[in-house]
C-alpha cells in the first residue's frame, strides 16, 4: 500500500493513458470517460498523496457521471447516432445495399424491428413503412450501424 501512496499520482496517470489507448483500440465508447476519471484523480493525488480513498471516490463519481451523463450526446457528435453520418455516406456502402431487395427472416412491423436477409447474411431490420411476414421481399432504403431499414418493394421509386 505505501508503493500506491507514495507514488499515487503517476500511477494515475498511466491508468489514464492506458484507458485512452484501449479506447482508441475499442469499436465501443465508454473507456474515455474512465481515463478522464483516472485523469481526475491524478490530480487529487498531487494535492492529497496520502487521500487514496478520496481519489477512488473521485474517479469513481467522474467516470460515471461522465458515462451516464455525456456518453449519448457524444456519440451523436461523433457517429453512432447522427442522421448525416449513416452508412449511405460512403459512395462503396451505397452501391452494395441502396435499392436492393432482402428477404424477411422474422416479421418487422413499425412497432418491433425484425431481421432480413441479404446475401446471405440476417441482419437485423426496421420497417421505414409497413408490416413485413416472413418470407416476404422488402426493399432496402438505408443501413443505420448494423441495421437495415426496409420498405415495401413495390413502394420504393
Amino acid at each position: 500500500m505505501a508503493f500506491f501512496s507514495e507514488n499515487s499520482a503517476f500511477l494515475w496517470f498511466l491508468a489514464a493513458l492506458a484507458f485512452f489507448v484501449l479506447e482508441v483500440l475499442s469499436p465501443t465508447f465508454f473507456l474515455a470517460f474512465f481515463g478522464v476519471g483516472a485523469l481526475a484523480s491524478a490530480l487529487v493525488a498531487l494535492a492529497l498523496p496520502e487521500g487514496t480513498g478520496v481519489q477512488w471516490t473521485v474517479f469513481l463519481l467522474v467516470s460515471t457521471a461522465g458515462l451516464f451523463l455525456l456518453r449519448k450526446k457524444i456519440r451523436f457528435f461523433l457517429k453512432a447516432d447522427h442522421p448525416e453520418n449513416d452508412s449511405f455516406g460512403d459512395p462503396l456502402v451505397r452501391e452494395r445495399y441502396l435499392g436492393r431487395e432482402a428477404v424477411v427472416v422474422k416479421p418487422i412491423t413499425p412497432e418491433q424491428d425484425g431481421q432480413a436477409e441479404l446475401d446471405g447474411t440476417n441482419w437485423r431490420a426496421r420497417s421505414a413503412g409497413g408490416t413485413f411476414a416472413a418470407g416476404e421481399r422488402a426493399r432496402v432504403e438505408r443501413v443505420e450501424d448494423l441495421m437495415l431499414v426496409v420498405s415495401k418493394a413495390e413502394q420504393v421509386r
